[in-house]
């Protein structure tokens, strides 16, 4: 645990492409490059939550860009968009695949290395790719911790990044984990009481969407 982090109850991390700024289209030259970027409005009002409550704090953006692939891209993006409001370029995590991402959540939910033992999320457009990841580190570790995901694009249970994931789930552990589906909700539970808490991201307010999901984590 890190004694020395500032203090906070629900650190948020944010996901880059499709979360933070528009994909381009595959055949635009703009996807090749990675630049120019478009920033997604929708994603201000989870970023500007620390400045209304201290007890919330943006951890970071963690992507799976590589960082000697994308790096220059990403840091041009930040500094030329609202993003530079928020984020410093060092403030990314390059993790390169989403299994890197679901790792790196878990950790920062142990409270390992840099980061204090505490409530841990990820703003995501594609909950279903990175949560099958986190899904696969519940049912393995028996250290118990708990990771939210915003579902950045969903309304309720029935979007498919939602929906998928609980498929997933249904198929690859049904014997190893219990589903609880309520509306705007998904929260996955093992045995050992390990749990993932999914929530749609627009079927309300930052603010009630975070309290929904601080008070059941």
């Amino acid at each position: 645990m890190c004694e020395n982090c500032v203090n906070y109850d629900l650190g948020l991390f944010y996901d880059f492409d499709g979360s933070l700024v528009y994909k381009h289209s595959k055949y635009d030259l703009k996807n090749t490059i990675k630049y120019p970027m478009v920033y997604r409005p929708e994603a201000e009002q989870y970023l500007r939550l620390p400045h209304d409550n201290p007890r919330i704090r943006n951890l970071g953006i963690l992507t799976m860009r590589k960082a000697w692939l994308r790096g220059s891209a990403t840091r041009a993006t930040i500094r030329s968009t609202e993003l530079g409001k928020h984020f410093d370029p060092s403030d990314v995590t390059y993790a390169g695949n989403d299994a890197k991402k679901a790792e790196k959540l878990t950790r920062a939910a142990y409270g390992v290395g840099e980061y204090r033992q505490a409530k841990v999320a990820l703003y995501d457009d594609r909950p279903n790719k990175v949560g099958q990841h986190v899904l696969e580190l519940l049912v393995k570790d028996s250290s118990k911790f708990s990771v939210g995901i915003i579902a950045a694009e969903a309304e309720d249970v029935n979007h498919p990044s939602m929906s998928r994931l609980a498929d997933f789930a249904l198929q690859q552990h049904s014997n190893e984990i219990a589903i609880i589906s309520s509306g705007t909700k998904l929260i996955f539970e093992t045995e050992n009481g390990n749990s993932l808490h999914v929530v749609a991201g627009v079927s309300d307010s930052a603010v009630s969407t975070v309290d929904k999901l601080m008070s059941a984590m």
